[in-house]
C-alpha cells in the first residue's frame, strides 16, 4: 500500500547543539585533569624528633618565601632560646641523677630549678653553661636522650644571648618546634618547563598526634618518611620505656601495611646522618641491636648504616611497591635539594598516572 518509511540508505545528523555540548564536557574534563595533575599532595611523617620539619623550613626556602626578611627570622628568637632552656634542663637533670658529681653551691638551686622546668632567666642560663659539672655532663651528651640542636646552640650561646640577636638562617634551621595537629604548606615548583603546585602534609609525630594520620591518607602522591638515624640508643622522649629507633621501625611497618599505600611510592629519609656519624664512632649499634654488627664493627659508619637502611627496607612487604631510601641531613641545604631533585621524578611518574596521564 502507501509507503510511509523512510530509505534505508539515510543518515542523521548529529544535533549541532548536542555536539557542541559534548565538546564542552569534554574540554572540561582535560582541565580538571590538567589541574589535578599539577597538583602534588605529598604526606610528610615520621616520629617526634626525626627532622620533618626542618624538612619543611629547607623546602620553603628552596621554593617559597621563608625568612626573607629580619622580622619574620625575629619571630624565632622564643622558640631557640625555649630550645635552650629546655637543653639545659636536660643537663640539669643528668647532673641531678649523677652519683658521683654534685653542682657547686652557686648554682645549686638553678640546676633544682631548671629540674622543673622553671628557669627562665638568661644571665642563670649562661651562669650554669659556664659550670664545670655542667660541662661534664654534656661531654656525655651521647649516652642519654636530648635535642640534637644543643650542641650547636650552646656553641653558639654568647651571640644567642645577646640583646640584639637576629637568629640567621642555621639558627632556625636548628630550632626545634613540635608539629601541633595538620600542616599543609603550598609551594610551587617547576618540572620541563611546567609549574607544579607541591602541596606538603606535615603531620605531628607524637604519638597522640599519630590517629590524625589517617585523615591524610585519601588522595597521596607520595610519602616521604623521615627517621633520626642518630636516635639508635636513644629513648622516645614521649615515653622513656621506648626505644626511639624501634618505635620509628614499628611506624614505618604500620604505614606499610595500611591499605590506602599499598600503591603508593614511599621515600624513606635516613636523616641526621651528620650526628649519627659522629655517634657510631663513640657508641657500637651492636650494643642496642643483637643482630647488628658488633664491637668495633659496630663503630664503623658504613657498616652501622647498612644495617639500619636493611632493617627498614625488609619491612616492604608487596613486591611491585617501590621503597626509596635516602641518607639525608636536613640541616643541610645542598643536602636537600640533591635529594629532593632525585625524588623529584618519582613523584612527578606517580601524579601523571594517577591522573590517568
Amino acid at each position: 500500500m502507501g509507503a510511509c518509511g523512510s530509505s534505508g540508505g539515510a543518515t542523521i545528523e548529529p544535533d549541532p547543539v548536542q555536539k557542541e555540548k559534548a565538546k564542552e564536557i569534554d574540554r572540561l574534563l582535560n582541565d580538571e585533569k590538567d589541574q589535578a595533575s599539577q597538583l602534588i599532595n605529598l604526606l610528610l611523617l615520621g616520629t617526634g624528633g626525626c627532622g620533618k620539619t626542618t624538612f619543611l623550613k629547607q623546602m620553603r626556602m628552596l621554593y617559597g618565601e621563608f625568612l626573607k626578611d629580619d622580622d619574620s627570622k625575629k619571630e624565632w628568637i622564643t622558640v631557640i632560646r625555649e630550645n635552650m632552656f629546655t637543653n639545659m634542663s636536660v643537663l640539669c637533670n643528668q647532673l641531678t641523677e649523677n652519683e658521683t658529681m654534685e653542682p657547686p653551691p652557686e648554682v645549686a638551686e638553678e640546676v633544682k630549678a631548671s629540674t622543673l622546668h622553671l628557669l627562665q632567666d638568661l644571665s642563670k642560663l649562661k651562669s650554669l653553661w659556664a659550670c664545670k659539672e655542667i660541662q661534664a655532663m654534656y661531654d656525655q651528651r651521647f649516652t642519654y636522650t636530648h635535642e640534637t640542636n644543643m650542641e650547636y646552640f650552646f656553641s653558639h650561646i654568647d651571640r644567642i644571648l645577646a640583646d640584639d640577636f637576629i637568629p640567621n638562617v642555621d639558627d632556625i634551621l636548628a630550632a626545634r618546634k613540635m608539629t601541633v595537629g595538620i600542616v599543609e604548606t603550598q609551594l610551587v615548583i617547576e618540572e620541563n618547563g611546567k609549574p607544579q603546585t607541591l602541596n606538603i602534609i606535615d603531620v605531628g609525630g607524637q604519638r597522640n598526634q599519630r590517629r590524625k594520620w589517617i585523615s591524610m591518607f585519601d588522595g597521596v602522591t607520595a610519602i616521604i618518611f623521615l627517621t633520626a638515624l642518630s636516635e639508635y640508643n636513644e629513648k622516645l622522649a614521649e615515653d622513656p620505656t621506648t626505644e626511639a629507633m624501634r618505635e620509628s621501625l614499628s611506624v614505618f611497618k604500620s604505614i606499610l601495611r595500611t591499605k590506602y599505600f599499598m600503591k603508593t611510592p614511599i621515600i624513606l629519609f635516613l636523616n641526621k646522618s651528620d650526628l649519627f656519624k659522629e655517634k657510631i664512632a663513640k657508641i657500637s649499634i651492636g650494643e642496642f641491636f643483637a643482630s647488628a654488627p658488633q664491637g668495633e664493627d659496630g663503630k664503623d659508619y658504613e657498616k652501622a648504616l647498612e644495617f639500619i637502611k636493611k632493617r627498614f627496607m625488609d619491612l616492604n612487604n608487596v613486591e611491585d611497591r617501590n621503597v626509596y631510601p635516602h641518607v639525608t641531613i636536613a640541616t643541610n641545604k645542598e643536602n636537600v635539594q640533591n635529594v629532593f631533585n632525585s625524588c623529584k621524578h618519582v613523584i612527578m611518574m606517580k601524579n601523571l598516572k594517577s591522573v590517568g596521564l
